[in-house]
């Protein structure tokens, strides 16, 4: 028997067809605490980051390939190299950053609400005062730690560039 599921009505088929793909991402990488996570681990080493510039790192950390890559800790990656290395996961990054836009936007609401950070000029702001500085040791979660060091990683490789060439190399169009 093939591996199926049904959503909706809808047969999601085996494994390795896309559309299986598509909703297995979306019901265990989307949810908005997670994302929220996702947003402290990048502002664990600095304060503030441009809202833009996170916003379009989203992607990059939620793709299983580019996190797997990054969190292992034999490889040096560079930006130039993630771009050559990943140019199939990278070819629908436009698509893939407008799908995540409303789940950034509901997971920085939810950390505004709470306190955690703040939005000025375009910059999120942390302000949680300690609440996540031992995400490191948050060892129940595998997807959070690959997270962490994914973004530490790809914060730090792109720290050289502008946020409009960044947009430009990872092809997303404004």
């Amino acid at each position: 028997m093939k591996n199926l599921r049904e959503l909706d009505g809808i047969i999601i088929g085996e494994k390795n067809t896309i559309l299986y793909k598509v909703m297995e991402l979306y019901t265990k990488y989307y949810n908005v605490p997670l994302l929220a996570c996702t947003i402290m681990a990048c502002l664990r080493h600095q304060n503030t980051i441009d809202i833009a510039r996170l916003s379009l790192f989203f992607p990059a950390l939620l793709d299983k390939s580019i996190e797997d890559k990054l969190s292992s800790k034999y490889e040096k990656v560079t930006l130039s190299n993630l771009l050559s290395l990943y140019q199939q996961s990278l070819s629908n990054y436009n698509s893939r950053y407008y799908t995540l836009l409303p789940y950034f936007v509901s997971s920085l609401s939810l950390l505004m609400d709470t306190g955690a950070v703040l939005l000025n000029e375009g910059q999120i702001i942390n302000r949680s005062n300690g609440l996540f500085d031992d995400m490191e040791n948050w060892r129940e979660s595998e997807k959070l730690q690959k997270i962490i060091i994914t973004s530490d990683i790809l914060i730090s490789i792109t720290e050289a560039k502008s946020t409009r060439a960044l947009y430009n190399l990872f092809n997303v169009e404004l």
